[in-house]
């Protein structure tokens, strides 16, 4: 089957054409993300979007906590919090829903702020290298730096780690991240 990354964030596909040049990706609309777990959040925009699509979730763990909403929530993690950087991508395969999970350790680190980061790249510092994502550069594009790139090879090689029927999942009744 075929499978094709959607993703409304240009800055998103931009690193995923980077990471894995020859994986199908694309923009799409914006997909409402619930207020859940990780893997709720994939596994619902993964619902929403067409059969054959890939979507992409990323959260940071801080503190045992996982926080789905980052962009909201960023300013208010402390300097020098430990953090794990988690992408997950939910494959649609009609009947059945594929996870593919990275993961990266480091830390925040405020004080390296750069405006112009993408997202927490100007904060998060990658375990081992006393860099941020954003003065990593090209290199943070390596399976060792990128949790994008761990997900996505998972997804090349058809690696998931975990398989969900689709009528085993439930109707959603629970909020929306940023709901009024």
């Amino acid at each position: 089957m075929k499978k094709v990354l959607i993703t409304s964030n240009q800055d998103k596909l931009k690193e995923f054409k980077t990471c894995i040049p020859d994986i199908e990706a694309k923009s799409g609309k914006d997909l409402k993300e619930v207020q859940g777990t990780a893997r709720e959040v994939a596994i619902y925009k993964a619902l929403e979007a067409d059969v054959g699509s890939v979507v992409e979730d990323t959260i940071l763990t801080v503190k045992g906590e996982e926080i789905v909403d980052i962009r909201w929530k960023l300013n208010s993690i402390p300097t020098a919090t430990p953090a794990l950087w988690t992408t997950t991508l939910a494959w649609n395969c009609g009947d059945e829903i594929k996870l593919f999970t990275g993961i990266v350790e480091g830390f925040i680190d405020k004080d390296k702020d750069v405006p112009e980061a993408f997202g927490f790249d100007g904060v998060f510092i990658v375990k081992g290298t006393g860099k941020t994502l954003y003065e990593l550069g090209k290199k943070k594009h390596t399976k060792k730096n990128s949790a994008r790139k761990q997900a996505a090879l998972l997804l090349k090689a058809e690696k998931p780690a975990e398989v969900i029927k689709v009528s085993d999942i439930p109707k959603w009744t629970g909020n929306y991240q940023n709901e009024n």
